[in-house]
């Protein structure tokens, strides 16, 4: 981990996100890290985030409205770019056949199963669940993330009781939707970084709306 940013080193994908640094702004890292690793910004490929369940597949750069995943082909070499503050960044990839993408996960979108949504559509784009590999980037574990009693309903055996009150973790639910769809356990990876606990990331809940957003992106390696 660089005091700006957290990577993972794929064998065809650059994945990235941004840390907090109180002289320089996500964007200024994002900056130094594709000038870094001669990426054109003019590749940068986002969406207007909601909360919800939609995966888009795109082929070009720029906004592409609202929505919460990105997934694209490795000819594209576009940059698919999510924002987070507690919330789990999930990056994408094929070594196979090269497709890859990002989704932002909130518990909005985790109930709705937005992951198993994302891997329909690598499905569509020709890949092989057997070949899809997942990586958790940092987000707010169940030590820190209090939710009510009406959560139960939704995510079951990721509530977790401690003193009376009641955490969710998300990477578990997540997790085990992945194995239940058939993806193999080596091919899920977790960051074990708290954002709430961790004052080198930014968190919502932490710091309401004083937070920044970490800027997690993947993009095919040249």
């Amino acid at each position: 981990m660089s005091s700006n940013y957290i990577s993972y080193h794929t064998e065809k994908h650059l994945l990235f996100t941004t840390c907090f640094n109180k002289d320089l702004s996500s964007q200024n890292i994002l900056s130094r890290i594709l000038k870094e690793h001669n990426l054109d910004n003019k590749l940068l490929t986002s969406v207007d985030q909601i909360h919800s369940d939609k995966v888009l597949v795109i082929d070009k750069s720029g906004n592409h409205g609202e929505a919460d995943g990105l997934i694209t082909s490795s000819k594209n070499n576009l940059i698919l770019l999510i924002k987070t503050a507690d919330c789990v960044p999930v990056f994408i990839y094929d070594n196979s056949v090269g497709n890859y993408g990002v989704v932002h996960a909130g518990w909005k979108g985790v109930k709705q199963k937005i992951h198993l949504k994302a891997i329909d559509k690598f499905i569509d784009l020709g890949s092989d669940i057997n070949n899809l590999n997942f990586v958790m980037g940092p987000s707010i574990k169940s030590c820190c993330y209090e939710v009510g009693e009406e959560m139960i309903d939704y995510f079951g055996d990721s509530i977790k009781k401690n003193k009376g009150s009641l955490f969710l973790d998300l990477n578990q639910s997540i997790s085990a939707d992945l194995k239940n769809r058939g993806v193999e356990e080596d091919k899920i990876k977790i960051d074990n970084m708290c954002t709430y606990e961790h004052s080198s990331l930014h968190s919502y809940r932490r710091d309401k709306e004083k937070s920044g957003r970490m800027l997690s992106f993947i993009v095919i390696k040249k």
